[in-house]
């Protein structure tokens, strides 16, 4: 049950991924020689149901090409330190891959030239937010993007510059660099609840349901005071008339 929730959710989020698409001079240790990341994409979605001490999944969906000019025995990809549940969708599967704390190996290895796309998931649990998601980059990396829900969740990682909103299945916020990113071993992603403003359903909401009833009771104010008024003015006059009387007499 856990597997088919987690695969149903990875296919979603991986689709958000494959829709959407700092600099720093420490270099990542035990990075194969001669490989470049072309693409990367790192989607953070809140914690779906169903997973205990998950706060955050991250589905990362990079393209790794070979451009040292002769063939790699295999492949390392970064991970998040703490990840749980990792699991893969395409260009390895859990059988060709040694997973480890902050990586995994692919023994498959790649020839000189190939690319392969990678597409996988992991949570990640934290007591609160905002947090760091440590993830070191191993490869000369052309494009980076960080894709979050927008309205949900903010990031900020070295290097990277909101690049605006795009309308998906939901309207995602995406942070993307605009020079390309040198290894990194302490690279790390700020995850932080979004600053909520006030929504425009709001107004829509105070100009038909809220002002309506403002303007009622305002009504009904003025309608009091009059009716005030009007009982009060011939209390005055009779007043005045027994004052008048009296200085006659």
């Amino acid at each position: 049950m856990l597997r088919r929730l987690a695969a149903a959710t990875m296919a979603i989020v991986a689709t958000l991924a494959l829709a959407v698409t700092g600099l720093a001079e420490t270099a990542a240790p035990e990075a194969t020689p001669g490989l470049e990341v072309d693409k990367e994409r790192i989607v953070i979605q809140e914690n779906p149901r169903g997973f205990a001490n998950i706060t955050l999944m991250i589905v990362d969906v990079v393209t790794v090409t070979n451009r040292s000019g002769q063939d790699q025995p295999q492949v390392i990809i970064p991970l998040a330190p703490g990840h749980m549940g990792l699991m893969f969708q395409s260009g390895v599967s859990a059988d060709q891959a040694v997973i480890e704390e902050k990586r995994f190996i692919d023994r498959q290895g790649l020839k000189a030239g190939e690319s392969r796309q990678y597409t996988f998931m992991y949570g990640l649990g934290f007591p609160s937010l905002p947090n760091l998601v440590n993830r070191a980059i191993l490869y000369p990396t052309k494009e980076l993007n960080i894709v979050v829900p927008a309205g949900e969740f903010e990031a900020e990682a070295p290097g990277l510059a909101s690049a605006g909103t795009k309308e998906m299945a939901q309207q995602v916020q995406i942070y993307a660099n605009s020079a390309p990113l040198a290894p990194n071993a302490d690279f790390s992603i700020t995850v932080k609840r979004a600053k909520r403003g006030i929504s425009p359903w709001f107004w829509a909401w105070l100009a038909l349901f809220v002002m309506p009833v403002v303007g009622i009771i305002a009504i009904r104010m003025r309608l009091a005071r009059a009716k005030r008024e009007a009982v009060a003015r011939p209390q005055r006059g009779a007043s005045a008339q027994r004052g008048g009387r009296a200085s006659g007499h």
